[in-house]
């Protein structure tokens, strides 16, 4: 394998759970995936984050590799 797409995106059905949790937890995925492969991770985004700027900014901080947008 040359590379692997995560496709980042999740229906919330929960309404206690805050929209930062989520791209808390997709953010400690990138990381956990990179910690153990040595091929580049692009992640593919929907339109639907509040700021999608800032998301781009931490996931690509946490290590992944391209952006494939949107959904």
């Amino acid at each position: 394998v040359d590379g692997l797409e995560l496709n980042f995106y999740e229906y919330p059905t929960n309404f206690e759970k805050p929209g930062n949790q989520i791209v808390e937890e997709q953010l400690a995925l990138v990381r956990d995936i990179k910690k153990e492969l040595n091929i580049p991770i692009a992640v593919k985004l929907s339109p639907f984050y509040t700021n999608l700027l800032q998301v781009v900014s931490k996931m690509d901080r946490a290590g992944t590799d391209a952006f494939v947008l949107f959904n």
